[in-house]
């Protein structure tokens, strides 16, 4: 007769379909375990012990400041020598441009009056800021060349010379136009400077 083994679950089918015991789902995945909290005596604690930590020695915080300010007083003295430097070696500078400049105008002169100019004075202003004419060791270099050159451009400039003669240069030669249209002409232009030293020709006519 056979065995009656019917409704008992064979062997190795026991627990199918349950949960592992601990309740942890099938898959083997545990659960995440709670996030700790803390309470307000602990916080409060946790806080006083990081600021204890992180707290600056006060002897140590005034000395850095102390020396922050020395530091920033010394740059303050440097920049006041360097200031002080500056200013006396800009007027060194000023100094010598206007010593140079009588220099090259008194050379100037003395070259306009030797090569017979009606002005010497007006013959330097013309010539005042000139490039070719230079001081090198206090002594002029290109005064000459400068005042012929300009005396030569404008022969009106010399004594003896009138504009319309013979002779070349700016207003001689087959220039024939008389002072008044060549005055006009050079305020047209606005060259006052020209203009002035045409109607002090036609004034010494």
């Amino acid at each position: 007769m056979p065995e009656q083994n019917e409704g008992k679950p064979k062997d190795g089918d026991e627990g199918e379909g349950k949960p592992p015991e601990g309740g942890a789902p099938a898959g083997g995945t545990q659960p995440p375990p709670p996030e700790k909290t803390f309470t307000q005596a602990e916080m409060n604690a946790i806080i006083q012990e990081r600021l204890a930590r992180d707290k600056v020695d006060p002897e140590i915080l005034r000395k850095a400041k102390a020396f922050d300010a020395a530091e920033e007083a010394n740059k303050t003295e440097l920049q006041k020598e360097k200031d002080r430097a500056d200013r006396a070696e800009a007027k060194t500078a000023e100094a010598e441009a206007r010593a140079d400049a009588t220099l090259v105008r008194a050379a100037i002169m003395a070259e306009a009056a030797s090569q017979d100019a009606i002005d010497a004075a007006t013959v330097a202003q013309l010539l005042a800021g000139v490039e070719s004419v230079t001081v090198v060791d206090n002594e002029v270099k290109g005064a000459a060349a400068a005042v012929k050159k300009l005396l030569t451009d404008r022969p009106f400039l010399v004594k003896g010379k009138t504009p319309g003669t013979s002779g070349g240069g700016e207003f001689g030669g087959k220039d024939k136009s008389t002072l008044d249209e060549q005055i006009r002409a050079a305020e047209e232009k606005g060259d006052w400077t020209l203009s002035r030293q045409l109607k002090m020709q036609k004034a010494q006519r």
